[in-house]
């Protein structure tokens, strides 16, 4: 906690784990809070990053940042949908599209290799990218790697982390060549399927606002939007950038 706010800061790879989480509780010179939780970030070589919605505490913050100089980015959609009917089918009942696989209660090595290739995640952000993991399957009730395989290579990957009657699907990933084709989609209802067996109910995920091929697939799927939030970035620092890992 500084200047009434809650400060993240995990090494390199989530923009998500290396924010500041308004605190309602908070209160004071805003001016000065945020002085101080400038100071605490500048103390660690790192940026402000402010996590912000349209409800976030004080009132005022996010144009109080606009006047800092802090830029607006990765305007963030969340969508859910019940998961049912065909969110939920049998892998055995999606075939031709490639060879679906799915793994529970471990990090799978090829798994990890192939969604760091995909996702376009830097050398030096991969093994705080491998600590995230292994804390999710240590810590939540079922964690789901899902991949889909063509001529040897994974070509489409996705995971899918069961915490009490929801499961948030993350790190979703398809090979640029083989977009398109719906292939994320059956990864997606594969692990929907086996989330039914670990009491899920409903199915949740993070799309960036800009991201239309996205989105349009998980209305596609039934999913619906249900809030937003951004991000306020301090100028003239580099951090930590969740896009493209789908950890936003």
């Amino acid at each position: 906690m500084r200047g009434g706010f809650v400060l993240g800061a995990s090494g390199r790879h989530t923009r998500r784990a290396n924010s500041v989480a308004p605190d309602p509780g908070g209160g004071g010179d805003l001016d000065a809070r945020l002085d101080e939780v400038e100071a605490w970030y500048a103390g660690r070589g790192q940026p402000a990053v402010f996590k912000l919605t349209a409800a976030a505490d004080p009132p005022g913050l996010d144009e109080a940042l606009a006047m800092r100089g802090y830029a607006r980015e990765g305007e963030t959609l969340g969508m859910t949908v019940a998961l049912e009917g065909a969110l939920s089918r049998s892998p055995a009942a999606m075939g031709g599209r490639g060879s679906i696989e799915l793994l529970a209660g471990r990090v799978d090595q090829r798994w990890f290799e192939a969604s760091c290739v995909l996702s376009g995640i830097a050398a030096e952000a991969r093994d705080d990218y491998r600590a995230i993991l292994d804390r999710c399957v240590e810590t939540q009730r079922a964690v789901i790697f899902g991949s889909l395989e063509r001529e040897g290579r994974l070509v489409s990957v996705a995971m899918g982390s069961v915490v009490e009657d929801v499961v948030s699907f993350v790190a979703v990933a398809t090979d640029r060549e083989h977009r398109g084709q719906g292939l994320a989609e059956t990864v997606l209802r594969a692990i929907g399927f086996v989330a039914r067996e670990h009491e899920a109910e409903r199915a949740l995920l993070s799309v960036e606002r800009e991201n239309g091929s996205a989105r349009r697939l998980y209305t596609r799927m039934g999913f619906e939007e249900r809030y937003r939030y951004w991000y306020r970035v301090q100028r003239g620092r580099r951090g930590p950038r969740g896009r493209r890992s789908g950890l936003r």
